[in-house]
């Protein structure tokens, strides 16, 4: 069960009492510390001539006890045979590659401290001169005119910078007030008429929201859960309100809907519901077109630890490393009595991110142990990633609560809302994200179709809630990494 509020209190009397063991065994017990042990943090260096990909990943402090590599092509859907490595070993170098073509790779340990085993999983995506993809198929630009009104130059820079990036838009306007199911046709009918083609859907504005189901996925309560991938699967049979995915999805997805988002508390008001989108697309527009300068570094906020295996904190670990490189991973401070300019959200404030995970007890509205607000709590609340300007471009969280994000000032829309930087924000780690396609050019659209479909492809040591109707992306499912970031 994922920790909420009312619990925090009683599990950090208890991390204090267990102090003492922390001496004797800190990267192990330490939630800060210990999480990266469920992954394997890969990263990759290149040769064209003669052809080889090297990969290097991080050493386990303790015993392993096996180390196995997988190599598969992009759209392969089992790993094969692997092959068994030393379990000393800290790199492997592939010869058996050629330039233009790219390889998909998995590295499985089995390891052990004490009586603790645990078993982490790594993947990169890598190639040589890889092929720049010119055709990235066709858009559904889905628009809720009646919170859009006056961004329709906005909107057309977009669709401008849509087709430069590749794609073919399909705009489709509808009403907040429409019926799921007539939004869902309209996406229906652009598949079938051009399934080859037609790969992703954007939904921009406040487009109708599906409930579906009658999930429990954070022990709280059992209550539907918004389903953009409803949107996203264009053959299923949704009709039993189902908790999971009754089919694969077909499109990419993303959403920027910053309806009902007052910043209730906030100490400057914020923006009109229209002008936040319109900041959200320039921003948008700023990152395609290199305006936004960020250093190619991520940050862990790491409250959760390793609670059992879930290692909730492994989605941001494993999927780092191979896109911001090895040392460029940066941990805030979790321990409660620690100075606020060590927090989560302040060293968001104060420097430049690509990437950020953070995960704590959650409420619709904040996250503990990420910032400086309400006492005991150390929340991070989404009035100050807003009033902070969270300098983050790419943003996930986990924390109870966080999955139901169509709430009243969520956490998850506030990473749109801020001023400069943020482009999308998921909950991750129930179920994780996989994202390493990103590292070689993948929209986080892409990686986001991968994630609600996955079952047993990609793996963490515990994986709960797979293909849970719930997984969405918050923002443009287009971005892609390769857009010039500095080093």
């Amino acid at each position: 069960m994922l920790i909420c509020r009312l619990e925090l209190r009683k599990f950090c009397h208890l991390a204090r009492l267990a102090a003492a063991a922390l001496v004797l065994a800190p990267a192990l017990l330490r939630a800060e510390d210990s999480t990266w042990l469920y992954t394997v943090q890969i990263s990759a260096v290149v040769q064209a001539s003669p052809a080889s990909i090297t990969l290097n990943w991080e050493p386990d402090p303790y015993t392993v006890d096996s180390l196995t590599l997988y190599r598969k092509s992009k759209t392969a859907t089992s790993w094969g045979a692997g092959t068994s490595l030393p379990t000393s070993a800290t790199n492997f170098t592939d010869n058996n590659v050629a330039a233009g073509s790219t390889y998909e790779y998995q590295i499985v340990k089995a390891a052990h401290a004490d009586q603790t085993y645990y078993t982490g999983y790594g993947y990169i995506y890598a190639g040589i001169n890889a092929p720049l993809t010119e055709n990235r198929g066709k858009l559904i630009l889905i628009v809720a005119t009646n919170s859009t009104i006056g961004l329709e130059a906005e909107l057309a820079r977009l669709q401008t910078d849509l087709t430069g990036d590749g794609w073919q838009v399909l705009r489709h306007d509808v009403s907040s007030n429409d019926a799921p199911a007539s939004v869902r046709n309209l996406i229906i009918g652009d598949y079938n008429a051009d399934p080859a083609n037609v790969n992703a859907a954007f939904l921009f504005g406040h487009v109708p929201t599906l409930q579906s189901g009658n999930l429990n996925y954070d022990g709280h309560e059992a209550r539907p859960m918004p389903a953009d991938s409803y949107y996203a699967d264009v053959d299923g049979d949704w009709s039993g309100s189902p908790d999971y995915l009754p089919s694969d999805v077909e499109l990419m997805i993303g959403r920027v809907d910053l309806f009902n988002m007052p910043g209730v508390g906030a100490p400057t008001a914020w923006p009109s519901e229209i002008e936040l989108l319109r900041n959200y697309l320039n921003k948008d527009h700023n990152w395609r077109n290199n305006l936004i300068a960020v250093q190619r570094r991520a940050l862990m906020g790491n409250l959760r630890g390793d609670e059992g295996g879930e290692a909730t904190a492994a989605s941001g670990y494993r999927n780092f490393e191979p896109m911001v490189g090895p040392g460029n991973t940066i941990e805030a401070n979790v321990e409660f009595e620690q100075p606020p300019e060590t927090r989560w959200v302040s060293m968001l404030a104060a420097g430049s991110y690509l990437w950020a995970f953070g995960c704590g007890a959650g409420q619709p509205n904040a996250c503990s142990g990420l910032g400086t607000a309400d006492g005991d709590f150390a929340d991070a609340r989404s009035i100050d990633i807003v009033s902070l300007d969270a300098k983050v471009v790419f943003v996930m969280l986990s924390g109870s609560w966080f999955g139901n994000w169509d709430d009243q000032d969520d956490l998850l829309r506030s990473v749109l809302a801020t001023p400069t930087m943020g482009l999308t924000a998921c909950i991750a780690g129930r179920p994780h994200w996989f994202l390493h396609h990103m590292g070689l050019g993948e929209t986080i659209g892409y990686s986001t179709r991968l994630t609600m479909n996955n079952s047993t492809l990609y793996q963490n040591e515990i994986n709960p809630l797979p293909r849970a109707i719930y997984v969405a992306l918050m923002g443009d499912p287009t971005p892609r990494l390769h857009f010039k970031v500095r080093g």
